[in-house]
């Protein structure tokens, strides 16, 4: 016996995937979900500590340091609390001044208040 099937009914025998296949399928994709789920709760995914939280860690060391008597407007800008405007008027100073001779000197620049000086103090050096 000759079965008469249509194209679209032999090329879903090659594309669609049986029930029993379907079934293996789904216990594979549960089983993914349930590894990921393990590892995002031992990684700390219930108390939030996936991603640190700025200020978290109270022992900080700085991840860069830039000599402020060599550094260009690219490199002052990425120091925190430095914009363009005062990373422009840092090289002016140093330009009018001559070199910094401590990190203190920065607070004559002006845009950088004690504050400001803090925070840059980890992350600037002279040489």
């Amino acid at each position: 016996m000759t079965q008469n099937r249509s194209v679209w009914q032999r090329l879903s025998d090659y594309l669609l995937v049986r029930r029993a296949n379907q079934t293996i399928i789904a216990l594979g994709i549960v089983a993914v979900l349930v590894v990921i789920a393990v590892w995002w709760v031992r990684n700390g995914g219930l108390e939030g500590k996936l991603a640190e939280k700025e200020g978290s860690s109270g022992n900080r060391t700085a991840a860069f340091v830039v000599d402020v008597n060599t550094a260009g407007v690219p490199e002052l800008v990425e120091l925190p609390g430095v914009g363009r405007a005062i990373a422009e008027r840092i090289v002016d100073y140093r330009k009018q001044n001559g070199p910094f001779e401590s990190v203190d000197e920065l607070s004559e620049v002006t845009g950088i208040g004690p504050k400001t000086l803090e925070a840059l103090r980890p992350h600037v050096k002279v040489k």
